[in-house]
């Protein structure tokens, strides 16, 4: 699910409409900003793998410590650019792997 720099209000919406129900792989929006999501809604998509495009040591904070542990308390693993750099998710018929620059 990519949602670009979609909040927990247009998360919500796609919620409440039926659109989306538990995921595999969560771009997390807005780079993992407070308002990203909510931890219902972490709970209701409940992704496997949760992706947050997100510099090192940027002056907003990102991402917030309450969008990780609303994502792990989920169920989901992080995986954050700004510690591991560049991301690869290859899908098999059974799992995911995750690959990371560093």
């Amino acid at each position: 699910m990519l949602v670009g720099d979609a909040e927990h209000e247009e998360v919500a919406e796609m919620l409440s409409a039926g659109l989306i129900e538990g995921v595999d792989v969560y771009k997390v929006g807005h780079h993992g900003s407070k308002n990203a999501l909510t931890q219902d809604q972490a709970a209701k998509l409940s992704p496997r793998v949760s992706l947050c495009s997100v510099g090192a040591r940027n002056r907003y904070g990102h991402p917030a410590a309450s969008t990780v542990e609303a994502l792990e308390r989920a169920g989901s693993a992080v995986v954050r650019t700004d510690e591991h750099g560049d991301v690869a998710c290859r899908f098999a018929k059974d799992h995911i792997s995750v690959k990371t620059l560093r």
